[in-house]
């Protein structure tokens, strides 16, 4: 099956598709009918390979190259696609994780015991605590909040790369549509974070309207009617719940954790937050808040973002010293 290419020397089951072997490790599975395995190119370079219906090639063929082109070193890298008489395959840059599951496995909010694996589980949830206990294992000298709960210097530079890689795509006039932890992957030491699943996005258009996309409980209001027209606004929302997300360690500013998606998103549309979590850091929410304004045009742009106070070197000090001053009140 594999003539031709350098695979590691090990035994790895699969089928060769065109220029890259798609083994039958399963990475991932998306919603409608999309799975991403474990690949590799033909010189043996390690890939995740997103497999999609066959229906979606037209799309493909016509975005993926163009996509190619946009090299950036905070967006997930497409390298090319190959097709066969079922399936279009897309290997894409490996990744570690994303940064949802970074987040909840390395969060002090999360019970160790949720991972444990019990006899009732499926297979799939198997997997997947299987996954997080291997990050938090493997990540575990990895430090994403200091002692007194603020964002570390680390989680600060991921969530810039992630406004970094957004800017790049609203610069070509890209929108990405899907923002949201799922979407950010993981890659690297010293960590890098990605933007993935640009797949849904478009060329912003000059007219016309848009029909709804993206995942209920990260999208903007305005993008569930049928006239609205996209705008890099609609992402801007979206980072504001990630920013939010990855700032107080997995929490949602519209919704609890275990609340249904549908609720979230009814929640969105009725402007009901709460953004007390991160009142303590007055950067934080004041850029936040302005990220999750109902109205799409007093969003901050990327370049507005980018000089926000939340990133100077002042906040990281008094992040330091608010620690450091909490420490010695604990040990006293």
């Amino acid at each position: 099956m594999a003539e031709g290419f350098r695979l590691p020397d090990y035994g790895i089951e699969g089928t060769r598709i065109g220029d890259i072997f798609v083994s039958n490790a399963e990475i991932s599975m998306r919603s409608g009918g999309t799975t991403v395995f474990e690949g590799f190119c033909r010189d043996g370079t390690p890939v995740a390979v997103k497999r999609l219906v066959r229906g979606h090639r037209t799309v493909v063929s016509n975005w993926i190259p163009q996509l190619m082109t946009y090299e950036h070193p905070n967006i997930v890298r497409y390298l090319g696609f190959e097709f066969d008489e079922d399936f279009i395959y897309l290997p894409l840059e490996r990744c570690t994780c994303s940064l949802y599951d970074l987040i909840r496995a390395l969060s002090a909010a999360t019970d160790p015991s949720e991972f444990s694996v019990s006899l009732d589980d499926p297979p799939e949830i198997v997997k997947y605590k299987s996954k997080m206990r291997c990050i938090r294992d493997t990540m575990q000298d990895v430090s994403l909040w200091t002692h007194g709960g603020c964002p570390s210097p680390l989680l600060l530079k991921l969530m810039r790369e992630v406004v970094s890689g957004l800017g790049h795509l609203h610069d070509l006039d890209i929108l990405h549509r899907d923002l949201k932890p799922q979407n950010i992957l993981i890659t690297g030491k010293p960590l890098v974070a990605k933007l993935s699943d640009i797949g849904i996005s478009r060329c912003c258009p000059h007219g016309g309207s848009s029909t709804s996309c993206g995942t209920l409980g990260w999208q903007a209001r305005e993008m569930l009617r049928p006239d609205v027209q996209p705008s890099p606004a609609n992402d801007m929302f979206s980072l504001g719940c990630v920013l939010f997300f990855s700032v107080t360690g997995g929490k949602h500013p519209f919704g609890k954790p275990g609340k249904r998606a549908i609720d979230i998103q009814n929640n969105i549309q009725n402007n009901t937050m709460d953004l007390s979590s991160v009142a303590s850091i007055p950067e934080a929410h004041d850029l936040i808040s302005g990220l999750l304004n109902p109205d799409p045009i007093l969003r901050p742009k990327v370049s507005k973002v980018l000089h926000h106070p939340f990133w100077s070197s002042e906040m990281l000090s008094r992040f330091c010293f608010s620690s450091l001053d909490k420490m010695k009140k604990f040990v006293k």
